[in-house]
């Protein structure tokens, strides 16, 4: 992501910086997408939208099934990210998943100093998304 050139529309053509090519290349060879990103001033972080505008009218993410997990401590529960991602995506002809578009409470205290979710309803809540994420996609191709 920190490699990726800031994005300029008249930019987008061939050739394209290699960033942006192996980014569009990592993208059309999934069979899914599921992007988890923290908000930044209730919004996406400038870098993440900045990868997402590289995607943005190309085909690579068009009807291809993608979720997300927005984990947060903070009492609007990512809100902002959760909303800029449906509205970004929606540009992509993204496939939005909704039962995988997801939202999951994580208090403090239920992530281990190795980063690890201890919480179980937490844990259950991330299976349960990556899990209709992963049915979308096989039910896709």
């Amino acid at each position: 992501m920190g490699a990726l050139p800031h994005f300029n529309p008249d930019d987008d053509t061939d050739p394209l910086p290699a960033e942006v090519v192996r980014l569009r290349t990592l993208i059309a060879s999934a069979d899914a997408l599921l992007i988890c990103t923290p908000e930044y001033a209730g919004d996406l972080p400038g870098s993440f939208k900045n990868l997402l505008d590289w995607t943005v009218g190309g085909v690579e993410i068009s009807d291809k099934p993608v979720g997300w997990v927005n984990a947060s401590v903070a009492p609007t529960g990512a809100a902002g990210a959760h909303a800029a991602l449906r509205t970004v995506l929606g540009y992509t002809g993204a496939r939005i998943v909704d039962p995988a578009a997801v939202h999951i409470p994580v208090p403090r205290d239920a992530i281990a100093p190795s980063g690890t979710i201890t919480d179980p309803a937490s844990r259950a809540a991330l299976t349960g998304a990556i899990t209709t994420l992963l049915s979308a996609a096989r039910a896709h191709h």
